[in-house]
C-alpha cells in the first residue's frame, strides 16, 4: 500500500515507524504499482 492511500485510511491515528529517509523516499515513490498476474491470460485459458 502506498503512503498518502495509507495516511488516507487512518481515521483517528496513524503512526509512522521508519527513518525519515525511508518515509521521504516513500512518499515521493509516484510510480504505478504494477501487477504482473498474468490475470487476464489465466481467465482467457479458461472461457468456453
Amino acid at each position: 500500500m502506498k503512503t498518502g492511500n495509507a495516511v488516507t485510511r487512518g481515521r483517528r491515528l496513524v503512526v509512522m515507524v521508519g527513518t525519515k529517509k525511508a518515509l521521504a523516499i516513500s512518499v515521493n515513490n509516484n510510480r504505478p504499482n504494477l501487477r504482473y498476474t498474468r490475470l487476464r491470460q489465466r481467465l482467457a485459458n479458461h472461457l468456453v
